[in-house]
């Protein structure tokens, strides 16, 4: 009973360093200190890699990274945290946030085969949404319309925005067609670009708490 006591009174020190230590990485990042950041982050991986906390810095340093427009440093956050970490909601965040990296940079094969290594019946609509952009991103438009429509039928209430999907759909109607026929090197007779898509990594969201 005692060594149990002990062993718990360890697990719950090592969980409050390493809040502490979190603190500190979220208010260098906060302050625009990255080197300071890397280093609270290695002292966590080194000292309390037990623990959540790990995660949750891999996630801080890659929106930082993105925040840099540093998108290969940001990869590489997840990529680790994929590797390392043995929570599984928080591997199926890393890999749709790491696709939507790939697809910020025009990779899409690399998205795709981000997407195809895991899925889950509770982050399908995630993945069939951003499976979707990616598609749309190749202009496979049919595809891209099939994932969208999937991530709709699959979705429970609240877990995606749906109107913002279904907006995606009503982008793939007849008009389409329509509005690519005149365009050429991705520029409208009028002038104006094709993708009128705000800035791609601002809209990647990197709460680790959900997608």
């Amino acid at each position: 009973m005692f060594g149990w006591r002990q062993w718990g009174n360890y697990q719950l020190e090592q969980a409050e360093e390493a809040s502490a230590v979190y603190e500190q990485l979220s208010l260098a990042i906060a302050g625009n200190r990255a080197n300071e950041a890397a280093e609270q982050l290695l002292l966590l991986t080194d000292k309390y890699s037990r623990t959540p906390y790990v995660d949750q810095a891999q996630f801080a340093m890659a929106k930082m990274y993105m925040d840099r427009n540093s998108p290969e440093e940001a990869a590489a956050k997840l990529q680790l945290l994929l590797a390392e970490s043995d929570n599984p909601q928080f591997q199926h965040i890393a890999r749709l946030r790491l696709a939507k990296i790939r697809l910020h940079q025009g990779e899409y094969d690399a998205a795709l085969a981000s997407l195809a290594q895991g899925e889950s019946s509770a982050f399908a609509p995630q993945y069939h949404d951003i499976r979707g952009d990616v598609y749309f991103g190749m202009e496979r438009f049919d595809e891209a319309r099939a994932e969208y429509e999937r991530a709709l039928s699959t979705a429970a209430p609240g877990v995606i925005e749906r109107a913002i999907i279904q907006a995606k759909l009503d982008d793939l109607g007849p008009e389409l067609l329509h509005q690519l026929a005149p365009v050429v090197g991705g520029v409208t007779e009028g002038g104006n670009s094709l993708d009128s898509s705000t800035d791609v990594a601002a809209e990647v969201n990197y709460s680790p708490e959900g997608e």
